[in-house]
């Protein structure tokens, strides 16, 4: 006989756990299922060379609300990205070296002409889908990069600075995942970038995860992989890969768009939501950390042809400095590969041994798919709506459905927020 709840959440990122405390928050029996053996999702605090490092989602601002609140909400502190002084860029096949302040104003500019119309486009930027966007939507950022005729060393610039946001090349994500960023950081490139990678958790983010799933005493199932979700207008039932069954009033699936794929659901899907699930968001790059003997404060860009298109010093450890990196292709550049990964790291910072290296390969994970959301051309008016649309007791939840900042851990609890009152209330009905 299956256990009976009154909701239960799949899926234990930010947005499955948020979801499942204020269910519990409104005196419902919630159980939460996870596939993995931790809470996360594409969150992960992990360890390398005696630093507690981020192998997924990392930084956080006051610009992202629902994040912000929750940090002070639990009490959690803050700490910045070191600033580096020195950086270098690869125009053609030369590194250009020089102060970080010359770089930075390439990428500004890159960024400002780019999205030019950023707050024409998106006067409301939490409620992107206010007014049409159609015509706008079937743009990629490469569609305009095109467009603007920067010259070469501005072009190379800005392909590593955009190909390293989308976690994807250029031509493969829409215009408007780049102008939603700019517009939900108050239209300014320097606070865009410090949302983006500048502050971030003294405790990580399993800290703030922890907080969240401690505050509610929701029932958590670590382990547990989802084969099938059977739902109807009364009830749901869901079955695990192990042949467990659990009965609930309402599922709510937290799931990344792309790993919709693992799950069997009977019936299926609606066709909006199956088509985004077989198109797939399109990140399907890297990030990954390297060791590298000696001291360094220094920053780097690549174009996304190099594998690695942004190289940060984040860590001093035992003489030797942990840098970050991310690229647009695990399928170019295998991020746990020492020997691959320090080849392309060598071209960016000559001369100097890389040491090891500390990477997930979150494309070839089975429960991810990919790295964070970054909608295609065309699939934020398309699908948008419609991915956010409950089917009877059946809802998704994610920060690839967040209205606001998709595919950050603010869009992530931003949907949990927003789901679970919407599931309490079919609850309470």
């Amino acid at each position: 006989m299956a256990a009976s709840y009154d909701a239960i959440v799949v899926g234990g990122g930010f947005a499955g756990v948020t979801a499942a405390r204020e269910l519990s928050h409104t005196r419902h029996r919630t159980l939460l299922v996870e596939a993995r053996d931790r809470l996360g999702g594409r969150t992960w605090t992990s360890e390398f060379a005696g630093k507690s490092v981020e192998m997924g989602g990392t930084w956080v601002h006051w610009h992202q609300p629902h994040v912000w609140a929750e940090i002070c909400r639990y009490g959690l502190e803050i700490t910045e990205s070191p600033a580096a002084s020195r950086s270098g860029w690869i125009v053609g096949r030369e590194l250009k070296q020089g102060p970080s302040d010359e770089l930075w104003a390439l990428i500004n500019d890159g960024a400002s002409r780019l999205c030019f119309d950023a707050r024409e486009i998106l006067p409301r930027p939490h409620d992107p889908l206010s007014h049409d966007l159609s015509e706008l939507d079937r743009l990629s950022i490469q569609d305009r990069i095109e467009t603007l005729g920067f010259e070469r060393e501005l072009y190379d610039v800005n392909d590593a600075t955009w190909a390293t946001c989308c976690s994807a090349y250029c031509g493969e994500t829409g215009l408007l995942a780049a102008i939603r960023w700019l517009a939900l950081s108050g239209y300014d490139t320097r606070v865009m970038w410090d949302c983006l990678a500048r502050y971030k958790i003294v405790t990580g983010t399993r800290s703030l995860i922890e907080a969240i799933a401690s505050d509610g005493g929701l029932e958590v199932r670590l382990s547990t992989p989802v084969a099938t979700i059977e739902h109807d207008e009364r009830r749901v039932v869901v079955r695990t890969r192990d042949g467990e069954s659990f009965d609930a009033r309402a599922v709510v699936v937290a799931l990344p768009i792309n790993a919709l794929r693992t799950i069997d659901f009977l019936p299926g899907l609606s066709d909006g939501k199956r088509a985004m699930a077989e198109e797939g968001q399109s990140s399907h790059g890297i990030k990954t950390w390297i060791r590298v003997r000696g001291k360094h404060d220094y920053f780097a860009t690549a174009p996304s042809t190099y594998g690695i298109t942004f190289f940060q010093a984040e860590y001093e450890v035992d003489g030797d400095t942990l840098f970050v990196a991310f690229g647009p292709d695990a399928g170019s550049l295998d991020p746990t590969d020492k020997g691959a990964v320090a080849a392309v790291a060598n071209e960016l910072l000559p001369g100097h041994e890389v040491v090891d290296v500390h990477a997930h390969n979150w494309t070839a994970d089975e429960f991810a798919q990919g790295t964070w959301s970054m909608y295609r051309p065309n699939q934020l008016t398309r699908h948008l709506r419609e991915l956010q649309r409950p089917e009877g007791r059946l809802f998704l939840a994610g920060s690839d459905t967040a209205s606001g900042w998709n595919g950050f851990i603010d869009g992530a609890i931003e949907s949990g927020l927003s789901v679970g009152r919407r599931v309490a209330a079919v609850l309470a009905s």
